[in-house]
């Protein structure tokens, strides 16, 4: 698991359907509107298990626009929607 940066991404590897790993990049809303929502790049470190939720890139590259991440506790954080959306 990569970290969540202040352009706000993450790089996640996970396994295809064939077992392979895949080096996916996420892209998140702004840094200001995830601070809104309670996150900080403290809550992520190398190596935890997540799930991550989002938009697949239209052109099948592994890129997403992530929509919401559930920890290894089962606690979700959204990323996007609500009334921050500009």
């Amino acid at each position: 698991f990569g970290k969540l940066e202040k352009g706000g991404h993450v790089e996640v590897d996970a396994k295809d359907g064939k077992g392979n790993i895949v080096h996916w990049t996420g892209e998140f809303t702004n840094p200001a509107a995830l601070h809104r929502r309670g996150w900080t790049k403290e809550m992520f470190k190398p190596g935890d298990p997540i799930t991550v939720t989002g938009n697949k890139a239209k052109s099948g590259a592994p890129f997403m626009r992530v929509m919401k991440v559930q920890m290894a506790d089962g606690k979700e954080l959204t990323a996007f929607g609500g009334e921050d959306e500009n």
